[in-house]
């Protein structure tokens, strides 16, 4: 397990050098982001001016919206190539030298990704048609090995406006966090599903199978377990994991990273695990300093949580 304690000591120097480059580009970003508000300020005026004294008149309200948009994409642009610039570094010079203290055998790719097949085969979530995968990380938890990335999954929707409309688009996230796939000692002939109690009422009626009840009412009270061979799955549903888990879960709750339960999904000899996470794994926001044992921590601890539960399970 990662210590917050010794990784900020080891990573202190560098996270103060890098806050110093956050300060920097937040210095640079300061003009564009005042050109934003005096055009903001110029488009609250002009649309003052056209109620009460010109009327709608064309110029006016090209001159209006002309600031408005110029503001928008010249504030946007600068902060999207800051921010990226910056991540970049971050992900570099601080996740690198993170990722390395888990063993020797993990790595780190800011652009790798778990394949969209690999998730779909779970029947964990199939109502999404986008995807986007990214901080890919790979090693072995005691002999195992494990893999996991960032992913967000978004359901898109295209509704036809009919005769005279225009088409409506509507998105949802259907998912956005840690999704973990590690290879087991032991094999299941046939798949299973733990899933929290509320997504399984509204999305999991695709999986077929028993549904078991184990002498646990907490962990029942939070999760659904589907399985197509239940002699196989309460093996290994046993109050101490179910325990173990539902502390995790807890762990990760009561520090605000995540806000939903963790899923998962045996077939054959792979777990796969998904982790709702509200922020981005690994990544810093240039509003915020990077050099406290805070932001740290929270980074960490989902690294932590990612690791236990590879052993618990592995």
């Amino acid at each position: 397990m990662l210590d917050p304690k010794t990784i900020y000591a080891e990573l202190h120097p560098e996270l103060r050098k890098l806050d110093d480059e956050r300060l920097a580009v937040l210095s640079r970003i300061k003009p564009f982001k005042l050109f934003f508000q005096v055009c903001m300020a110029a488009v609250f005026v002009l649309s003052i001016h056209m109620i009460f004294f010109d009327g709608f008149s064309n110029v006016t309200l090209l001159i209006t919206i002309g600031s408005f948009i110029l503001g928008i994409l010249l504030y946007g642009i600068k902060y999207a190539l800051e921010s990226k610039k910056f991540k970049e570094h971050f992900q570099d010079k601080i996740v690198t030298r993170i990722i390395n203290n888990l063993g020797p055998d993990f790595t780190y790719e800011a652009d790798g990704k778990i394949p969209e097949r690999e998730i779909a085969d779970t029947q964990l979530f199939s109502h999404f048609n986008k995807y986007h995968s990214e901080d890919l990380v790979k090693g072995r938890i005691g002999d195992r090995p494990v893999e996991y990335a960032e992913i967000k999954l978004i359901e898109e929707t295209h509704k036809s406006g009919g005769r005279g409309k225009s088409s409506e688009t509507t998105s949802r996230t259907v998912f956005s966090g840690i999704f973990m796939v590690m290879e087991l000692r032991n094999s299941f002939p046939a798949p299973f599903w733990v899933v929290p109690r509320k997504w399984y009422y509204s999305f999991g009626n695709k999986m077929k199978g028993k549904n078991l009840k184990p002498d646990h009412p907490e962990f029942c009270k939070t999760y659904k377990i589907i399985s197509k061979d239940p002699d196989s799955s309460e093996k290994l549903l046993i109050k101490p994991v179910l325990d173990r888990l539902l502390s995790i879960n807890d762990n990760l709750k009561s520090k605000k990273i995540t806000s939903a339960p963790i899923y998962f999904a045996f077939a054959g000899n792979r777990i796969s695990v998904a982790l709702p996470a509200r922020k981005r794994f690994m990544e810093p926001s240039i509003s915020r300093s990077v050099d406290s044992m805070a932001f740290l921590e929270e980074h960490l601890t989902f690294l932590n949580s990612i690791q236990e539960i590879g052993e618990l399970i592995g």
